[in-house]
């Protein structure tokens, strides 16, 4: 008794044909793409103005509202809200609260009592400041007198400049600095006065 061919049998040796004929020729699938880290969140305005707001009533509260020239915005990208203004005294306040929520830090000072080393130009306002991304100085430069670039260890520090304090408050220049990890050790600042530039050391500990 002769047995018949098995249909699946002869299905499958079509196919292992087909495929191979196709691997000669054939287009190949294109490779997997390493997957793209999601991006930040970034804080929506109306959370933004929300934390704000906030903050800036709690310091009203405490006899620390703003006066005089607006309130700086020194930066939102970085997981928190982080502001300076000066007040009716003339104290110069800084503020951050975190985006995700939680109390905020508030500090408050007469810039008058915050003097530079004899023979310096510059000093540390406020430092060094925990942040959600690592750590914060404030720097007070002398009236007329610009930070042009930062360096500590050997590389460049992240700085923005926020605001000349008003002439009757000293009229100096406020900068922010940023770190991702603490720093301890010599702080290279180069100023600019008159077009002139020189390089002054702060000691951060």
């Amino acid at each position: 008794m002769r047995r018949r061919s098995v249909p699946a049998a002869s299905a499958l040796l079509a196919l292992v044909l087909l495929l191979g004929c196709g691997a000669k020729g054939g287009s190949r699938l294109p490779a997997a793409s390493p997957a793209t880290p999601p991006a930040p969140s970034v804080p929506s305005t109306d959370r933004v103005a929300e934390i704000r707001a906030a903050m800036l009533a709690r310091a009203g509260g405490a006899g620390e509202a703003p006066s005089g020239a607006p309130v700086s915005d020194v930066t939102q990208d970085r997981g928190a809200v982080t502001l300076m203004w000066e007040t009716a005294e003339g104290h110069l306040c800084f503020a951050q609260a975190p985006v995700s929520g939680g109390s905020d830090v508030r500090l408050c000072a007469d810039p008058e009592r915050i003097s530079p080393a004899a023979g310096s130009r510059v000093a540390k306002a406020y430092g060094t400041l925990t942040t959600p991304a690592g750590w914060g100085i404030v720097l007070l430069a002398e009236r007329g007198v610009r930070v042009a670039s930062v360096h500590f260890a050997g590389k460049p520090v992240e700085w923005v400049p926020v605001r000349t304090l008003a002439p009757e408050h000293s009229g100096r220049n406020v900068y922010y600095l940023t770190f991702p990890e603490y720093p301890v050790g010599k702080l290279s600042v180069l100023l600019d006065a008159d077009g002139r530039q020189r390089e002054e050391g702060l000691a951060l500990r």
